[in-house]
């Protein structure tokens, strides 16, 4: 008991599911996938007697003292924060500890959420189009980025490691000829030893995309995120 709500905690030494590979095929954000299929147990924290008559504040409560309560258990060993109520799955980050300390752990978590892994084919017409384009008007991106006339200078390009690539978002730290160089701007799904703040270089002919914040504060580039977040939806459907 903690205050006169009864709390449960659990904890199962084997896989959330029988199949954790078939399940996971379900899942559209290839990082949270992947980590997934690789965990081998899980605890849980939950409210009992919660029901229809259970008042938002009170909800909102026992989401507080379980997220405190959880925080108490996170180590190393963690790879995921699942949410039953919203079917929303949280990889771990530098940011979970804090988050689920704060006042609204849920809202906490969900500005921690680390960017998704969505799979887009490529010959996806929208996803051509806006390559296109990115490449196009790339002498934008170079002309501010010399003048330093913005801020968050990005571009998202493949980075392969052991047969594996995926496209990610690098904080650009150079631009020389031919290669761009930079610093991966969140954690790949699978690519080994690379994580967030990893350096890197690319090949400018495969440029992905490229954004960055005007001196305005508007967001210029950015033309695939469009056609990613239309290829998140029809996974959802299908």
């Amino acid at each position: 008991m903690y205050g006169n709500q009864p709390y449960l905690v659990n904890c199962m030494p084997n896989p959330y599911v029988e199949d954790p590979e078939a399940a996971s095929e379900s899942i559209i954000d290839l990082r949270i996938r992947r980590l997934f299929r690789e965990h081998q147990a899980w605890y849980s924290c939950d409210a009992l007697g919660v029901d229809g008559a259970t008042t938002a504040g009170e909800i909102s409560d026992c989401y507080r003292r379980l997220a405190k309560l959880f925080a108490e258990f996170l180590d190393e060993n963690c790879l995921l924060i699942y949410v039953p109520d919203t079917s929303r799955a949280y990889s771990i980050n530098d940011e979970t500890e804090r988050a689920l300390q704060s006042d609204d752990p849920l809202a906490a978590l969900q500005a921690t959420l680390t960017l998704p892994v969505v799979p887009v084919s490529a010959d996806d017409p929208l996803m051509q189009e806006a390559v296109a384009k990115a490449r196009g008007n790339w002498p934008q991106f170079v002309t501010a980025f010399e003048r330093t006339a913005g801020e968050n200078f990005s571009i998202k390009a493949p980075v392969s490691y052991s047969g594996t690539t995926e496209f990610i978002w690098l904080t650009v730290t150079a631009v020389e000829g031919d290669q761009v160089y930079g610093m991966l701007a969140n954690d790949p799904a699978n690519l080994g030893p690379l994580k967030l703040g990893s350096t890197v270089s690319v090949a400018l002919s495969d440029l992905n995309d490229w954004c960055y914040i005007d001196s305005q504060g508007n967001l210029q580039g950015g033309f695939t995120i469009a056609a990613v977040q239309e290829a998140s939806r029809r996974h959802q459907k299908s």
